[in-house]
C-alpha cells in the first residue's frame, strides 16, 4: 500500500491525470458493457411464453405477462384469476 502511494506521489501530474482519465473511460465502457449484457438477457423470453409454476405441485399458476413492476423494484401479479390458482398454505 504504501508502495503505491509512494509510484503515485512521485507521477507527474500530467500523467497522473491521463492515468486517471485512462481507468475512468475503462470503467465506463465496461459498465455499459455489463448493462447491454443485463438488458440482452432480460429480452431473452417473451413474457407470454414464461410459465409461473407453484412451488410444490409444479401446476401452471399465471404467465410472465400478468406480472407488472410497481415503484421500479417490485414485481405485482395483476392477472384477477391468481386467486382461483393460489392458497395459503
Amino acid at each position: 500500500m504504501e508502495q503505491a502511494v509512494t509510484t503515485v506521489q512521485m507521477m507527474d501530474p500530467k500523467e497522473f491525470k491521463a492515468k486517471i482519465q485512462e481507468l475512468q473511460l475503462a470503467a465506463l465502457a465496461k459498465r455499459a458493457a455489463r448493462a447491454a449484457q443485463w438488458k440482452s438477457r432480460q429480452k431473452q423470453f417473451l413474457a407470454e411464453d414464461v410459465q409461473l409454476l407453484s412451488i410444490h405441485c409444479m401446476v401452471a399458476m399465471g404467465y410472465g405477462s400478468d406480472l407488472r413492476k410497481v415503484e421500479g423494484t417490485h414485481y405485482v401479479n395483476v392477472n384477477p384469476n391468481f386467486s382461483v390458482y393460489y392458497t395459503v398454505s
